[in-house]
């Protein structure tokens, strides 16, 4: 038995993909958003380094924002005072588990077709998605399950 054959059932071949590590992810997501010279990235100051690395390796520009000091995410308000028409994408990081607040970026990000991408054990969540923090719905999209399966865990 191999550690995904719990999951199997859930896991289609043409919808699923496998990265060994958040910054290869990460990386494709770029990519697949087309993401490329002359693009802008808006990203929360206090992110780790592979974020405007990759970022960068698309030929895009990072556009760094100010944080909020209680909760370390990023703050909505800078970050949607740093669009501009060249940005392509805003990085939403949701630091320690702690969901961003993201009331007002969310619409200006669909209002104007920018891709807003979480970062962060919280991101793209079931809970996110039904707080409005996510446009990614998992339960429709079929990827919700067990996010910790383990046989050891009964």
């Amino acid at each position: 038995m191999t550690k995904l054959d719990p999951i199997q059932p859930w896991l289609d071949p043409d919808r699923t993909f496998a990265f060994m590590k958040g910054r290869v992810a990460f990386h494709a997501i770029l990519e697949a958003a087309g993401v490329g010279p002359g693009d802008e990235v808006v990203m929360p100051g206090f992110t780790c380094v592979v974020v405007p690395a990759a970022v960068g390796y698309r030929g895009a520009k990072p556009v760094f924002h100010d944080i909020d000091p209680l909760t370390l995410n990023g703050n909505p308000t800078l970050a949607a005072k740093s669009i501009t028409d060249q940005t392509r994408v805003v990085v939403v990081q949701h630091s320690f588990g702690m969901p961003a607040d993201l009331g007002e970026l969310i619409p200006i990000c669909r209002e104007r077709g920018i891709l807003c991408q979480g970062r962060g054990s919280a991101a793209n969540s079931a809970v996110c998605f039904c707080l409005g923090i996510t446009a990614v719905d998992p339960i429709g999209l079929d990827l919700l399950f067990e996010r910790f399966l383990s046989e050891n865990r009964r």
